[in-house]
């Protein structure tokens, strides 16, 4: 929810001849504003937040407007679950392919837990400067030790460029 709070994304398709993917808001706490902009997405939206968020009235409220409230475990860090995030993905939703538009949190997560097939990389022509590393709860000590990914390939929308990565066996 990191990401959602910060930049108020849409989590839409770019480009022409996509279609519309279901957003997925991942906010263990339910502390995401009723009035973002990812609850007026195409698709319902899908919000994970642990047990204890799912029968509060912002819960109810976010119902209301069509989204699609989950309550989900903690993992042993005090996180929403992966392995119980995949579980209700899968189970209810029958999602078979997943894109994850996330912050360093879950992006780290991600990485140390292995879940990653592919990774889609966008960068734009923007210099933040000093802020958080995509990954910045990922330890490398040696470049042996880092998950390693090939090329599949890169497109340019307008001034934006994505790389397709793929995980290496």
């Amino acid at each position: 929810s990191g990401t959602v709070h910060r930049d108020d994304p849409q989590l839409t398709a770019r480009g022409d001849g996509y279609a519309q993917p279901r957003p997925v808001v991942l906010d263990k706490e339910l502390s995401v504003a009723v009035k973002s902009r990812v609850f007026k997405h195409p698709q319902a939206a899908i919000v994970i937040c642990s047990h204890g968020h799912t029968q509060t009235v912002k819960a109810d409220e976010l119902r209301s407007l069509g989204v699609n409230v989950h309550g989900c475990d903690l993992d042993a860090s005090g996180a929403l679950s992966l392995k119980g995030i995949k579980h209700i993905l899968f189970t209810e939703y029958a999602v078979q392919s997943l894109l994850v538009e996330a912050g360093p949190t879950l992006a780290s997560s991600m990485v140390k837990q292995n879940v990653l097939d592919e990774l889609h990389v966008y960068t734009a022509p923007i210099i933040l400067g000093n802020g958080r590393r995509a990954f910045e709860g990922v330890q490398v000590n040696a470049l042996a030790d880092a998950s390693r990914y090939s090329l599949r390939s890169v497109q340019r929308f307008d001034e934006d460029v994505r790389m397709i990565l793929t995980k290496k066996a």
